[in-house]
């Protein structure tokens, strides 16, 4: 709900405690993008030490999505293996620098908060990028990360070793991929962190996209008679 609720241009006050399995949350942080759109949420629940960060997809601008097409692989600023998408890369750069977010990511770390990460399409590769940051961070600071991920639709966010590292510094990936859609095997040469479950979606690719045919076929179960529970469950990493 909360990775919802960060596609609506006026949810820069999001109060996640109206919100029916939020009971418990506050909304502590929310990062803004120029345009005015909440590009990230980030809410904990302090008697639960549960956080979770949620980042949409790429906004309808040419500004945003440049960053999709900037694929270069460079290494990051702060995980050290292997290589990561460069216009995802700029997209965290601007997340890490906000002082506001650094600040609660600082407390979940120290008071061992359960630390969610998700998004949707770019927001699921900046989820992941999020996550490896999070990871070195608490690392360098004598800190252990207790992170899960979740993706949607997401893009891939780095190379083979990235993926690797990632994937096994961080055991609770999991990336959610409807049939159809060809986003979650982009860009190509990169790899898949994680493990997959993959959703039968008999739409168009583009429908099969959306954040609404993700939310209606996995998170609200409303698959077609014919296809059972519509899931299938996947090995971990790929480059396929």
């Amino acid at each position: 709900m909360a990775l919802r609720v960060s596609y609506d241009p006026n949810s820069s006050g999001f109060n996640p405690s109206k919100v029916p399995g939020f009971n418990g949350f506050n909304s502590d942080a929310v990062s803004i993008q120029r345009d005015g759109h909440a590009r990230m949420h980030i809410i904990s629940n302090p008697t639960t030490r549960e956080q979770i960060i949620a980042i949409r997809g790429t906004d309808p601008n040419i500004r945003d999505w440049s960053y999709n097409g900037k694929t270069l692989p460079v290494p990051d600023r702060v995980f050290p293996t292997g290589n990561v998408h460069l216009g995802l890369r700029q997209k965290v750069d601007s997340f890490w620098a906000d002082p506001n977010v650094r600040a609660q990511i600082d407390n979940s770390l120290k008071n061992g908060y359960k630390i969610t990460l998700t998004g949707h399409s770019q927001g699921g590769g900046n989820a992941l990028l999020m996550a490896a940051r999070i990871d070195e961070y608490a690392r360098s600071q004598g800190l252990k990360a207790n992170l899960n991920v979740i993706t949607f639709e997401g893009m891939r966010a780095g190379d083979e070793q990235f993926a690797r590292e990632l994937t096994r510094r961080i055991p609770n990936i999991t990336r959610v991929e409807q049939t159809r859609d060809i986003v979650p095997k982009l860009p190509p040469g990169f790899w898949a962190a994680g493990s997959r479950v993959q959703v039968n979606c008999r739409s168009n690719p583009i429908a099969c996209h959306t954040g609404d045919t993700v939310w209606n076929n996995y998170v609200e179960g409303r698959f077609p008679a014919n296809q059972g529970d519509g899931l299938n469950y996947d090995t971990p990493i790929t480059g396929n």
